[in-house]
């Protein structure tokens, strides 16, 4: 999905190719305690179909894992049973009057694999998505903030970097907590973890409107 376009609130948009203060951080992949972070200021051209965006009714199913798993397998050099890759997509946009910026968060259905079934690695692999949900939410609100106080474009793209840098952390924490969701207590502690800080931000959730 090449998009170049920002916002949603009905104002004058301007394409995201011509600010020069664009940037874009994409794709966070999550396998098994594996996760790599890509900065980037590239379109990547994939169909709207394949991304779910994140949805407290629309949790995942195996049928989204649709990701080749031997090409996967042999760019990683890892062995696995399961990879979730979803990403959060940062876009500044241009209303007119101010810089806005778009805070996406997706699950890649080409990117994401698995060779296992059962509900128990299917709970494991939501839950990193919910995380990723959790940070979406916390750079909404370290955006929301920084603009209040009248931050600089670079400095609020250096606070989203670091939250991704966090994130990447917590996702590795989580793996390693639960051995890679076959602690079953451990699975339901982090649940509830992860339950009750969404609840926290819950004003900063995502929307259809942020996936539009």
């Amino acid at each position: 999905m090449a998009e170049v376009f920002g916002g949603e609130l009905g104002c004058s948009k301007v394409k995201a190719s011509q600010l020069t203060l664009m940037f874009r951080i994409v794709l966070h992949v999550f396998l098994l305690g594996l996760i790599t972070l890509v900065v980037s200021g590239q379109e990547i051209d994939v169909q709207a179909d394949d991304y779910i965006c994140w949805s407290e009714e629309r949790r995942l199913e195996w049928e989204d894992f649709q990701g080749p798993l031997d090409s996967i397998m042999t760019y990683l050099g890892v062995l696995g049973t399961a990879g979730t890759a979803s990403e959060i997509r940062v876009t500044p946009y241009f209303d007119g009057q101010h810089f806005n910026y778009e805070v996406r968060n997706v699950f890649n259905k080409k990117r994401s694999w698995t060779i296992v079934y059962d509900s128990l690695h299917l709970s494991h692999e939501q839950l990193h998505f919910d995380i990723s949900e959790l940070y979406a939410r916390k750079i909404r609100l370290l955006l929301e903030k920084g603009k209040l106080e009248g931050l600089a474009h670079e400095e609020l793209v250096d606070g989203v970097k670091r939250l991704l840098g966090d994130l990447n952390q917590y996702q590795n924490t989580y793996d390693r907590s639960t051995a890679h969701g076959t602690i079953d207590f451990m699975e339901e502690e982090w649940n509830e973890k992860i339950k009750n800080e969404l609840e926290e931000l819950k004003d900063y959730a995502s929307t259809l409107e942020d996936c539009g």
